[in-house]
């Protein structure tokens, strides 16, 4: 493997598992950074930590610093790990750079803005489920009323305050509709940044996500998540707390239905980077739910740590300069499974063991090293992520339970279902589902 240099620019630092393999592969990485300043009493809490994140493993330096001597790295590979910063990825590009891959200004606004998503969605003639925007608890419990007997899912328009994503636990509708009013009629009455309630659908969950270069697709892969922290699809909502991935040709019928329908829209004719679409596939269509076109989800540490068989800077480094030829030979037969590791009592500096023989299988994040020892930033609860692959969903996901179980540190927590397939989200009945439904398949 030849040596590249690779800059990966962050706001939270949720690329530092991919800047450390790249280096301990043998490159040069600059993990270039600037802090979001904190608005929320929740980032509040994050921004403590924060700068602690990857001290003692990277050459972390500040994004003003490296954009200013920008012309030097001119050759080098640069990875936005979020959406964010648009208008310095925008200007790489402006300028001539040959090798960035995201920070646009489309998957931002895609991302964040969300009529001008939908918009976009419906353009490209998909379905979305009803939703429907309001400002005050008391306008949703009256829409409520006057629909007791449908589902829907509360989205904040502005999180924070006890604003946050909330999903009814009842698979029946009309007792699922009695817990959301319950939920509107709790929230403080003073945030006033808005909600949607959206229907929830009966249907398979899935992520599809396309790669594009210059507009060109060129992989495809899809993403099982479990969204709740504990087992049995209990405790809170979270990014994602386990996952089961698996590469898909761009040509099967899952991927044109869903994110090759918005790959032919005009707006994506010389987009770089990745397109993605949550979506239910219920009642013979397809239902958009969100955009997550980014890295910093466990839908890429699955792919590029339990099913790449090539080099991460093999990887990286082809998806942004060209070199597509034979593009599915950098990733493994089978499944690859994810288990995000959480702390129960988030807080800086405790001590975590990760038994040599696994290392290479955990993707890090809330960690910084002081000496030999590693140590909890504490910005948050999710600590790190195992990875494991099989040829089975099975083989997958018990190889990975194995790997998080040699992970030591007080107050670990994770889930430990992702082989079983009595609860409602298993990945297991989801891809069956999938496969009798021919999606996987062109």
């Amino acid at each position: 493997m030849n040596k590249r240099t690779f800059i990966i620019v962050t706001q939270d630092f949720s690329g530092f598992g991919f800047a450390k393999k790249l280096m301990e592969e043998g490159n040069e990485v600059i993990f270039a950074y600037r802090f979001k300043e904190p608005e929320s009493p929740e980032e509040k809490v994050w921004a403590k930590g924060q700068p602690l994140i990857g001290k003692g493993y990277l050459n972390r330096v500040p994004l003003e610093e490296v954009m200013a001597k920008r012309k030097q790295y001119k050759d080098a590979y640069w990875h936005f790990d979020q959406n964010h910063y648009p208008e310095e990825g925008e200007l790489l590009r402006k300028e001539g750079f040959p090798n960035v891959w995201g920070g646009s200004q489309l998957m931002y606004d895609m991302e964040n803005e969300r009529d001008f998503g939908v918009n976009l969605v419906k353009k490209a003639g998909l379905s979305t489920p009803e939703t429907i925007e309001f400002r005050s608890p008391e306008e949703g419990m009256a829409f409520l009323d006057q629909n007791e007997e449908r589902a829907f899912v509360f989205k904040p328009n502005a999180p924070g305050d006890g604003w946050e994503t909330f999903v009814p636990d009842s698979d029946k509708d009309p007792i699922a509709n009695s817990e959301l009013h319950a939920y509107l009629d709790s929230l403080n009455r003073a945030n006033t940044g808005g909600y949607i309630l959206q229907e929830r659908l009966k249907g398979v969950e899935v992520n599809f996500e396309m790669w594009l270069r210059d507009g060109v697709p060129f992989f495809a892969f899809g993403d099982l998540e479990c969204k709740k922290q504990d087992n049995d699809d209990y405790g809170p909502m979270c990014g994602g707390a386990q996952d089961i991935t698996f590469t898909v040709p761009i040509d099967a019928k899952g991927i044109q239905a869903t994110v090759g329908k918005l790959a032919k829209l005009p707006e994506f004719k010389h987009y770089t980077g990745f397109l993605d679409m949550n979506v239910i596939v219920a009642d013979n269509d397809n239902y958009f739910l969100e955009f997550c076109a980014r890295y910093g989800y466990p839908a890429h540490v699955s792919l590029l740590y339990g099913l790449a068989k090539s080099p991460i800077g093999d990887i990286m480094a082809n998806m942004t300069d060209g070199d597509l030829s034979n593009f599915y030979e950098h990733f493994k037969y089978g499944f690859a499974g994810c288990i995000t590791l959480y702390n129960t009592e988030p807080r800086k500096g405790l001590p975590v063991y990760i038994d040599e023989d696994v290392e290479k299988h955990m993707f890090l994040f809330d960690l910084y090293k002081r000496g030999d020892q590693v140590l909890t930033a504490g910005m948050g609860e999710e600590v790190l992520m195992a990875t494991g692959h099989g040829f089975s969903i099975v083989d997958a996901a018990e190889d990975v339970l194995d790997h998080a179980r040699k992970v030591h540190y007080p107050s670990r927590k994770m889930r430990t279902d992702l082989a079983r397939d009595d609860y409602p989200s298993n990945p297991r009945d989801r891809y069956l589902a999938l496969e009798a439904m021919r999606y996987l398949v062109p």
